[in-house]
C-alpha cells in the first residue's frame, strides 16, 4: 500500500515538474536529401527536455514549400503548404493531424513562418507581424 501511494507521489511531481512547449522547441527539418535535387521530403521535430516527437509533413518540390506556425490557448497550430493542419500540444508535445482545411479562417496569434533557407539548408523560422489568407493558401 506504501508503494502505491509512493509511486502516485511521484508520478504528481514529475507531472507537475512539465513545462510547456516553447516555440524554440519546434523546428521543421529536411529528410531523403539529394545531393543533386532540391527536392526533398520534410519532418516537424519537437524536442523539449526528454520529449521527441516528429510528423511527416508535406514534400518540398523544390519552390520552397513554407508552414505557418499560430499559438493557441492548449496548444500550436502550424498550417503546411498543402492546407494540411496539424495541432501540437504544449504539454505532451504530441503532433495531430487536424485535417485539410483549405480557405479556413487562420487562427488569431501568428508567430511565424518557417521558409526555406536555400536548398542544401533546412528550414529557418522568421518572425512576422501579420499574415494574411492568400498567403497562407
Amino acid at each position: 500500500m506504501l508503494k502505491c501511494y509512493l509511486l502516485i507521489l511521484i508520478s504528481l511531481f514529475n507531472y507537475s515538474c512539465l513545462k510547456e512547449i516553447e516555440r524554440n522547441s519546434i523546428k521543421i527539418i529536411r529528410t531523403k536529401q539529394h545531393p543533386y535535387f532540391i527536392d526533398h521530403s520534410r519532418k516537424i521535430v519537437i524536442s523539449q527536455g526528454v520529449i521527441r516527437t516528429e510528423r511527416t509533413l508535406y514534400p518540398d518540390s523544390g519552390d520552397g514549400c513554407n508552414a505557418y506556425l499560430f499559438d493557441t490557448d492548449t496548444g500550436f497550430i502550424l498550417i503546411d503548404c498543402n492546407a494540411q493542419w496539424f495541432s501540437i500540444n504544449k504539454i505532451t508535445g504530441r503532433i495531430d493531424d487536424a485535417g485539410w482545411r483549405w480557405q479556413e479562417i487562420l487562427p488569431d496569434k501568428y508567430l511565424g513562418t518557417f521558409k526555406r533557407e536555400d536548398h542544401r539548408k533546412g528550414y529557418l523560422f522568421l518572425r512576422e507581424q501579420k499574415i494574411t489568407l492568400a498567403e497562407v493558401y
